[in-house]
């Protein structure tokens, strides 16, 4: 377990309120998320803000995952994954959540994570807008779970990060959704 700095947290968050422009909002939220998740045991960062080949899709940030046993252990999760970043002062619709899992698509990653600030659109019990796009792609072997600015905020160490992972996965699994 690695303890989280709530001060740091805090001032990522800030540094984002405080941005100007789109771009040093998305790096202030990049900033905040490559430092959690390199906190995880077993998780390294491959890669941020890389263009693919065809220059037609970005990748906020590439995660590789060795499966340390305090880590993302449990053979559900890949051995890479995608981080899509998004803080933005709305939810996030459904094009953007179509656009992530086409994607993992196309790398054939059936596991990512979209951080909204603000959440995603739609109704979590009605499964509408962006909450059908998370639930259909279920259907299509791609687990795509969402975190909030408010479940970042929460967080003091990385087992907190990878019990909440793991939750968000397990109600993804059993409601269509990753907000209970």
């Amino acid at each position: 377990m690695v303890k989280l700095s709530q001060d740091k947290i805090l001032e990522y968050l800030q540094k984002g309120n405080r941005a100007t422009t789109k771009d040093e909002k998305g790096t202030a939220l990049e900033d905040l998320i490559n430092y959690l998740f390199e906190s995880i045991p077993g998780i390294k960062i491959i890669g941020r803000d890389k263009v693919d080949h065809f220059k037609s899709e970005e990748i906020d940030i590439g995660c590789r995952n060795d499966r340390h046993p305090d880590g993302l252990l449990d053979s559900i999760f890949p051995f890479c994954f995608l981080i899509e970043c998004k803080n933005w002062e709305e939810k996030v619709g459904s094009k953007e959540v179509i656009v992530f899992e086409k994607k993992l698509i196309d790398r054939c990653i059936s596991f990512g994570i979209i951080v909204a600030t603000n959440g995603i659109t739609g109704d979590k019990t009605d499964l509408t807008s962006a909450h059908q796009i998370v639930a259909d792609a279920l259907s299509r072997d791609r687990r795509i779970i969402v975190l909030k600015r408010e479940d970042i905020e929460a967080l003091t160490d990385s087992f907190q990060l990878v019990e909440l992972i793991k939750q968000k996965l397990c109600e993804l699994y059993i409601f269509r959704t990753c907000f209970s």
